[in-house]
């Protein structure tokens, strides 16, 4: 099984250089129950009057596990090429143990590295490829990545929590919506019983549950996944085209 790179765009070369400059924190391995991840999450009223295909499929969103800046308290958006540390390593085997009895046809990762190394753990377990996909990159920073997290959200006021907050060089989390609505407007199931599995980051992945739950951006909750949690839904496509959490 292999890593396949979709086409990053010109300038967009994903780097593979380990940066061990922060050590593994002796943190626990964290559950997704004790976050709310396996519980409800605020919903479009208008969700409900959507007309749905009969094709359904399971979305398993996966965050990355730990990785060194993770542990070190460094904000990271886009930095490309921090790695996961010791921990990290044994939460991608955790959530790889979750999905062994995935029917996915490949896992989708975001291009950055701690994405990259926890998917081929769990396409390793669910034996498949990984395929890398630059739409669920984390949200970008802009020049806070590489600041200490306490220390640039403590120089911020309330605009951080707004839908179009911006930080100069990064993505608001609206940009991040439909970057993401991009790729689902694109996905083709590859078989009737055909499962999604997607390794991103904390940010996206709120943002993403967000998009097929009909939440708009604004009314996403800032809540994070902890790292190697698995967050699965069952969608279903809509007759507009797009892609929204149903009953099971």
């Amino acid at each position: 099984m292999g890593v396949v790179r979709a086409s990053l765009g010109e300038g967009r070369r994903l780097l593979l250089r380990r940066d061990a400059s922060c050590v593994s924190s002796a943190h626990g391995i964290l559950r997704p129950q004790a976050f709310g991840w396996d519980g409800g999450w605020p919903r479009s009223s208008d969700r409900w009057c959507a007309r749905m295909t009969r094709s359904r499929h399971r979305l398993h969103l996966v965050r990355h596990g730990e990785s060194e800046w993770n542990a070190c308290g460094r904000l990271q958006g886009q930095t490309v090429d921090v790695a996961l540390t010791e921990l990290g390593r044994r939460q991608a085997r955790v959530a790889a143990d979750r999905l062994g009895g995935s029917s996915a046809l490949g896992v989708v990762s975001s291009d950055l590295l701690r994405a990259v190394q926890t998917a081929e753990v769990i396409a390793a377990r669910v034996g498949v490829d990984v395929r890398v996909d630059a739409a669920w990159r984390e949200q970008g920073l802009g020049v806070l990545e590489g600041a200490l997290r306490a220390d640039a959200w403590s120089r911020l006021r309330g605009e951080r929590w707004s839908a179009d907050w911006r930080p100069d060089g990064g993505e608001s989390t609206r940009d991040v919506y439909r970057r993401i609505a991009g790729f689902f407007s694109e996905w083709v199931p590859g078989s009737v019983n055909d499962e999604l599995v997607v390794v991103t980051h904390g940010d996206t992945l709120r943002i993403a549950l967000g998009l097929v739950e009909g939440v708009p951006p604004e009314a996403i909750p800032w809540m994070m996944a902890p790292n190697g949690a698995v967050v699965s839904r069952t969608i279903a496509r809509t007759e507009a085209g797009s892609w929204r959490v149903v009953d099971d």
